[in-house]
């Protein structure tokens, strides 16, 4: 089922029947219902209400913001070095009989925004606006002069350009996609002029860049200008706990990136009730993890034993793991520390954590390649 309004609008509300809705699953439960504008899309699949009652009244809205919200939106974008790469944010919203819908089951709903003057998107990012006006990358990719965000959650969406480096990087093997990654928000450094490739990464860093790296809004309540706040010990456990794991205070800096993590079924902790959140990461551990990430963007997963196999050290795979290292070979999301060695239990490294997360992204459509 396909909208298009024409005109130069900046808001397009558009009112369907829960009847029409209803009539529409039947006819193909697999299909969308597609808003079409002059500064955009929303492209909403139908089984995201299939619980909608035929008496309701389903409004899709496509509004541009005003000149006022626009005009700081671009200053606080400049004064942190980035530069807008539309004309204005846009706020998608749905609704059903006048209350927001807000659950949507953590479907990957896709929204476009058209770049100003019909540009290429290169060096271009989609960004989700938190309510303090900070921008969090959105999984996003890339058709003509549009940008397709994928989401899980409405609200305001903008689009960036912003080019991010560091001097520890240069001649680095993943330096080009370290930088793609530091330029589309979801990584940062352990400070201002040091990006770290070789450190290794605790469990609950690395829950924080997976949640960011599928865009899900807990990642707006993460430092915004390291991955590695100074003064605070990753272990550190305030009163109260996260997710039913007694070692995550409920304002540990990471609390918020383990809760989205744990109910979207990507992260689960220890048989004794912890997290471990210093705990360094293994790089076996982290296969697991982001397997389970590209599993819930919708992607297919398979493993490759034979990828597996032609490792030395294969048997040493804990079985928990074995499924999702074998996957992560096929998928290519990991390599080898050697040619003939997998390193199941070695540390994992900033680096290498940040290359596998960029493959995975690439793979689910994510992002567009360097």
């Amino acid at each position: 089922m396909t909208l298009s309004v024409d005109g130069d609008e900046p808001v397009v509300r558009v009112a369907i029947s829960g009847k029409g809705v209803q009539a529409a699953i039947q006819v193909g439960a697999s299909g969308n219902l597609e808003l079409q504008t002059p500064f955009g899309a929303y492209r909403l699949p139908l089984a995201v209400l299939r619980e909608t009652s035929a008496s309701a009244e389903v409004v899709l809205t496509m509004a541009e913001m005003d000149a006022s919200y626009t005009a700081a939106w671009q200053a606080g974008l400049r004064a942190a070095g980035m530069e807008p790469a539309v004309a204005a944010p846009v706020d998608f919203r749905l609704e059903v009989d006048g209350r927001p819908f807000g659950d949507l089951g953590g479907v990957y709903v896709e929204r476009s925004v058209r770049l100003i003057g019909g540009e290429a998107p290169t060096g271009a990012s989609a960004v989700r606006m938190d309510d303090s006006g900070q921008p969090h990358f959105a999984p996003h990719t890339s058709a003509g002069s549009e940008l397709w965000i994928k989401s899980t959650d409405h609200g305001v969406y903008g689009v960036i350009r912003y080019e991010r480096t560091f001097p520890d990087l240069e001649g680095h093997w993943g330096q080009v996609e370290i930088e793609q990654m530091a330029s589309k928000l979801i990584v940062q450094g352990v400070a201002p002029d040091r990006f770290a490739p070789g450190a290794a990464v605790t469990r609950a860093e690395f829950a924080v860049l997976l949640v960011r790296a599928l865009g899900l809004s807990a990642a707006a309540e993460s430092p915004p200008t390291s991955d590695r706040p100074s003064g605070e010990d990753a272990a550190s456990s305030p009163s109260g706990q996260v997710a039913g794991y007694r070692d995550v205070g409920a304002t540990a800096w990471y609390a918020d990136a383990v809760r989205a993590a744990v109910e979207a079924g990507l992260v689960s902790g220890f048989e004794d009730g912890t997290f471990r959140p210093a705990q360094t990461i293994t790089r076996e551990q982290m296969a697991v993890l982001l397997m389970r990430a590209l599993a819930y963007t919708g992607a297919t997963v398979k493993a490759d034993n034979a990828a597996l196999e032609r490792f030395g050290d294969a048997a040493d795979v804990a079985a928990w793991a074995r499924e999702a290292v074998a996957a992560a070979l096929g998928h290519g999301l990991m390599q080898g520390v050697t040619e003939t060695a997998i390193g199941p239990q070695s540390p994992a490294t900033r680096a290498e954590s940040v290359v596998m997360l960029y493959r995975l992204l690439r793979e689910a459509g994510f992002i567009d390649g360097v």
